[in-house]
């Protein structure tokens, strides 16, 4: 409720407008208590010290949900946890279902989705459909991937075996660097997933003392 003169107290005679101010899905019915009727704003004098109560029902949602920031991609190692979560507008009260690859995932209703320890089971596509009243929207999907390196043998030194776990389809920037507190990593090649795992063996990395490597989701 709006109050004009916004502060009180207020002196005997004082003129006093009243503005009822309903919430998402919510609209206004009437005054009671110190005021009657269902005129808003409502204008009225005082001569007495009164308690006024603003009357809401519940009213028809007209704002549908509208996903303003997706879910993010994100790279992990195995056993790694995350957190999934995204940007609503809209009238609530709102349900939602987070799902892997198009399948929702058993329990997964909560505005964020948690993913602890993660396995190669858990990689994959996630998106969200979020329901209200006045409709449903279903966000962009985000990659989930795991990625990690074994040593292969190959002739006097071994070689880095890069392994990725993810969505088919999905696509990735493969990156090195001597050096993990460079800002600039080399482009070792582009990486589209043509199954749920794939390996990369890193046959430049001989005579080099440190590689490190990065799978950066596009």
């Amino acid at each position: 409720m709006l109050l004009n003169p916004a502060t009180g107290p207020y002196a005997f005679g004082s003129p006093v407008r009243l503005t009822a101010l309903p919430g998402a899905n919510r609209v206004f019915t009437s005054w009671s208590g110190g005021a009657t009727g269902n005129l808003n704003p409502l204008g009225l004098t005082l001569t007495a010290s009164t308690v006024i109560t603003v009357n809401f029902a519940p009213g028809a949602a007209t704002n549908p949900p509208v996903i303003t920031q997706p879910p993010l991609s994100r790279t992990l190692g195995a056993g790694a946890s995350t957190l999934l979560s995204f940007g609503l507008t809209g009238d609530g009260p709102f349900a939602y279902q987070w799902r892997l690859n198009n399948a929702p995932v058993s329990g997964a209703t909560n505005p964020s989705l948690a993913l602890s320890g993660v396995t190669p089971a858990q990689a994959g596509r996630y998106d969200v459909v979020v329901s209200g009243a006045s409709g449903s929207a279903k966000s962009a999907p985000a990659s989930v991937a795991l990625f990690g390196m074994q040593l292969i043998p190959s002739g006097e030194s071994p070689l880095p075996l890069l392994i990725f776990d993810g969505a088919i389809g999905t696509q990735y920037w493969l990156e090195s660097s001597p050096n993990m507190s460079l800002s600039n990593w080399s482009l070792l090649a582009p990486i589209t997933l043509p199954g749920t795992r794939f390996y990369y063996a890193d046959t430049a990395s001989s005579n080099q003392p440190a590689r490190f490597y990065r799978a950066v989701p596009q």
